[in-house]
């Protein structure tokens, strides 16, 4: 998930319902955010020269159309959450094959180099 996307009206209720932060803005829950957790999360090196880089595809700064294609699909799913259209169980699972989804996607080169 796109660090620009962590203020999501999904992810925040992501985190709320699903993860089990009752206040996600709040300060001291900070550090237990899904958004902040290695489970969200591909390891990407901001240089070659990091320790573990080697193999690994080097991050390169922002990926407006990553970001873009995540955050047209989280509009998509809250719109339907808010409507009625999914259970709290429904919105978990169809949140967690959208990241399914992208971390596809990446390993496959579909915005730029592969995710090793």
């Amino acid at each position: 998930m796109p660090l620009e996307l962590r203020e999501h009206a999904a992810v925040y209720e992501h985190e709320r319902l699903i993860v089990g932060i009752e206040n996600p803005r709040a300060t001291a829950d900070i550090p237990r955010r899904w958004m902040n957790s290695r489970t969200n999360s591909l390891p990407m090196p901001a240089s070659p020269t990091a320790p573990g880089a080697a193999g690994l595809t080097i991050h390169r700064g922002s990926h407006a159309q990553y970001t873009g294609w995540m955050e047209t699909r989280l509009d998509g799913l809250w719109s339907s959450y808010r409507r009625g259209g999914m259970t709290v169980e429904q919105f978990g699972r169809a949140f967690e094959q959208i990241v399914g989804e992208a971390e596809i996607m990446l390993a496959s080169g579909r915005w730029g180099p592969s995710v090793n």
